[in-house]
C-alpha cells in the first residue's frame, strides 16, 4: 500500500487501483475516527466529493445498491453512481473495496469473522453480476485489519465453519486474510486482481484501531468513489 498525508490527514492506497484515474479511494488511518459523525464531513471535503453514503453495519451480509435501494442496516454498498463516496468504518474488521473497471461498478464491504463465516465476498460477487460484471473483471482490495498472529477464537469449533480449518495458523489462531483470498477465487475473482493490504490493525498501533487490542469503539474510514 501506498501511504499519504496532507492537512492532518493520512491515509493508505492500494497500488492495484493507482492506474485508474476515475477511482477516488483511501483507508483513513487513525488520525479521524469514524464512530464520529463529523469524519465522514471532513473526509468527503477532503477528497472533495459531493455525497457520502454510510450504513448501520450489522456483521451480516445484506448489500445494498445506492441509490435504487434504502440503505439502513447493512455491511455493504455499492454504486455506478459518480460522485458518490460508499463509506465502511472498521477496526480489526476488513473493508474490501470492489470495482469493475469495465462496467465503471464499485462496492465497500465490511467483512468480520460473522461476514467470513457467512461469505460475504461471494454474495458481493453475485449480486455486481446482477449490475452485468463479471468476476474475472473484478479487483478486489481488501484494507488493513487482524491479522493471523492475532486472530484468536478459543471457541472456533462452534463460531467456525471446518472449511477453515486449514487456515489454522495455530492453535485457536486464523489466517483470515487467506479465508478471504480463497472466497474469492472460489467466487470467481482472479488471484492476480486481488491485494490483501496485509498489515495488522492489532500490532500496528501507532497507525490503526484495534477494539481486541484497545476495548475502545474507534473506527478507521475505508472511503471508494467514482469521479465524474
Amino acid at each position: 500500500m501506498i501511504r499519504y498525508k496532507k492537512e492532518n490527514i493520512e491515509w493508505l492506497e492500494f497500488e492495484l487501483l493507482q492506474s485508474f484515474p476515475e477511482i477516488i479511494h483511501g483507508v483513513v488511518l487513525r488520525c479521524l475516527d469514524f464512530d464520529e459523525k463529523e469524519s465522514y464531513q471532513k473526509v468527503g471535503s477532503f477528497f472533495g466529493i459531493g455525497r457520502i453514503v454510510s450504513s448501520h453495519q450489522m456483521h451480516q451480509d445484506r448489500i445494498v445498491c445506492v441509490p435504487q435501494e434504502m440503505v439502513g442496516k447493512c455491511d455493504g454498498l455499492m454504486t455506478k453512481e459518480t460522485d458518490c463516496g460508499l463509506v465502511i468504518q472498521h477496526a480489526d474488521c476488513q473493508a474490501a473495496i470492489f470495482f469493475d473497471p469495465t462496467r465503471k461498478v464499485i462496492a465497500n464491504i465490511h467483512c468480520g469473522w460473522r461476514g467470513s463465516v457467512q461469505n460475504i465476498y461471494d454474495k458481493t460477487v453475485e449480486r455486481m453480476k446482477g449490475m452485468g460484471c463479471l468476476a474475472k473483471d473484478l479487483i478486489v482490495c481488501i484494507s488493513p485489519s487482524l491479522g493471523p498472529k492475532k486472530a484468536e477464537f478459543v471457541n472456533h469449533a462452534v463460531e467456525l465453519p471446518k472449511t477453515f480449518l486449514p487456515f489454522q495458523v495455530r492453535s485457536n489462531y486464523f489466517d483470515f486474510w487467506e479465508i478471504s483470498k480463497m472466497q474469492l477465487k472460489e467466487a470467481g475473482v482472479l488471484e492476480k486482481n486481488i491485494e490483501i493490504a496485509g498489515m495488522c490493525t492489532y500490532s500496528e498501533e501507532k497507525h490503526f484501531f484495534s477494539y481486541r487490542r484497545d476495548k475502545k469503539r474507534q473506527r478507521h474510514g475505508t472511503l471508494v468513489a467514482l469521479k465524474d
